[in-house]
């Protein structure tokens, strides 16, 4: 027989060999499992301490997968008052099906049972972002402006309200209503209802303010020359935050009859349309000549 056929007999025994030992031999291992806690009675709330135990078990190693998957530990809370309990386990607790257990730690777990509380409390709208440039938030409603949260005692006693999910803002520009779910802490067992609509109202941010402006001739009355000096006026304007902002300063926003001021006459000074600016006032309203002398 020659060397590579012995080779490939070899190899052949040893897959097979290995096969048996994966799928047929039983081998010891330790799992972590959960403990879980079923029946917990209305009006309570229940802890477990530690929330997982370590088994060990006799098991294929193929096997091992599906006994870690299916494992657990399973506390009836309706079993036990509300206080505190410590519970003793033993491997015939254990739930794993098909599977032998040989050892179970820790020996006891700690259940922890209290009642809780119903309270109503604010919803508190979370907004992220900002509107549109030019505009702000008028005001932001909630339906319904109260919900009912159940907890603990300690963890109700100072809570006024709860907070939504975030309410994106970003861009508005006019009146928006959005669906959001109550952000629902760990310290809550339940919030009710779940979801409340939020309305957010936007308006123009609107601002006043002065703006200083040159003073140019109206049409067919002279030319800036005529004016005694620079003269600049202020006028008192409002509108939309951003628009106002974009105003560049000293700009021909107002006019006078140049004519009538080369005469030396009081005149009138005129401002001049603003596109979506209003104009309240005009200080001062007439050009003396006298005053630039």
């Amino acid at each position: 027989m020659s060397n590579k056929v012995l080779i490939l007999i070899s190899a052949a025994v040893a897959v097979i060999f290995w096969l048996y030992v994966f799928t047929r031999e039983n081998t010891e291992f330790s799992l972590d499992i959960p403990v879980t806690l079923i029946n917990i009675q209305p009006g309570t709330k229940a802890f477990i301490s530690p929330v997982t135990a370590n088994m060990k078990i006799l098991t294929p190693k193929a096997l091992l997968k599906q006994a870690t998957d299916s494992s657990q530990i399973v506390i009836d809370c309706s079993l036990y008052n509300k206080g505190n309990h410590e519970i003793s386990i033993t491997t015939g607790d254990v739930r794993a099906p098909g599977f032998e257990v040989i050892d179970i730690s820790p020996k006891s777990l700690k259940l922890d049972i209290y009642p809780t509380l119903k309270k109503s409390v604010r919803v508190q709208p979370v907004l992220i972002d900002t509107p549109a440039n030019g505009y702000k938030i008028a005001s932001i409603k909630a339906s319904p402006a109260r919900v009912e949260v159940e907890g603990l005692q300690d963890i109700l006693g100072n809570l006024d309200a709860v907070n939504t999910e975030f309410v994106p803002v970003s861009g508005l520009a006019s009146d928006q209503s959005f669906t959001v779910k109550i952000n629902k802490t760990e310290d809550l067992i339940s919030v009710t209802p779940s979801e409340v609509n939020i309305t957010v109202s936007i308006l123009p941010d609107v601002i006043v303010r002065e703006y200083q402006v040159s003073v140019q001739c109206l049409p067919d009355t002279g030319d800036t020359m005529n004016l005694p000096a620079a003269v600049f006026v202020t006028l008192n304007i409002s509108g939309r935050r951003d628009l106002v902002e974009a105003l560049p300063p000293y700009t021909s926003y107002a006019f006078a009859d140049c004519d009538a001021v080369a005469e030396g006459k009081r005149t009138k000074v005129i401002p001049a349309d603003i596109e979506d600016i209003k104009i309240w006032g005009i200080t001062p309203e007439f050009i003396d000549p006298g005053d630039y002398q």
